[in-house]
């Protein structure tokens, strides 16, 4: 290995080697420590990231991933050109866009903990009574006590993480064993997720039945 300086060529040695090498790590971490500094400002939950690594091939797509909650705010234009519009500046994207998420195709049907909720709330309400009270942290107690989140990431089988916003994300079989342990345990699932009003009113409702 050569190095050029001051107008002339030598043999690297180890010292230039380092510090070549040293150079180079430090331009690495400052790039990935910027961009993590920028994702603290703006909030991971307003983070896209574009994948640009197909589009130098002609008819490649640019794909843009962006977390599920952050989704239904993105406004899309329909075609594409720099147009004035009574006077105002706008753009017009050409060509077919079509928008699609991870969990779409994912088999094991995803949901994060608010979409959870509202799934299972009316076979909730039919188990124990209308109104039960039924949230995300009521959610999550069921989701502990069965062992869903032993890891941080999930078990991968009824749980798992949003892939950019690290968000906790719902299983189908997650769900249905859920149904299950509230259907078939009803008195360790108020344990487990009830307040003492909730234990209270299950309590009420358990010796009327009797």
């Amino acid at each position: 290995v050569y190095m050029r300086r001051a107008g002339k060529t030598y043999p690297a040695g180890i010292e230039d080697i380092t510090r070549v090498l040293n150079y180079r790590d430090d331009q690495v971490r400052k790039s990935i420590f910027g961009m993590i500094r920028a994702v603290q400002r703006i909030g991971i939950q307003n983070i896209a990231v574009a994948d640009f690594s197909n589009s130098k091939s002609i008819g490649r797509n640019v794909n843009l991933y962006v977390p599920m909650e952050a989704a239904s705010k993105l406004n899309v234009l329909a075609k594409g050109k720099m147009i004035n519009d009574n006077g105002i500046p706008a753009y017009r994207l050409n060509g077919e866009m079509r928008l699609s998420s991870y969990s779409d195709k994912d088999p094991r049907e995803p949901l994060l903990p608010k979409q959870t909720v509202r799934v299972l709330k009316s076979r909730i309400e039919k188990i124990f009574w209308k109104g039960i009270p039924w949230s995300p942290s009521h959610l999550l107690k069921v989701a502990m006590y069965l062992g869903f989140w032993n890891n941080e990431n999930g078990d991968h089988e009824h749980t798992a993480r949003e892939e950019l916003s690290f968000n906790r994300k719902y299983l189908e079989k997650g769900r249905l064993k859920i149904l299950d342990f509230a259907e078939n345990s009803p008195d360790k699932f108020i344990e487990v997720t009830g307040s003492k009003s909730t234990k209270r009113t299950w309590n009420d409702l358990s010796e009327q039945n009797s």
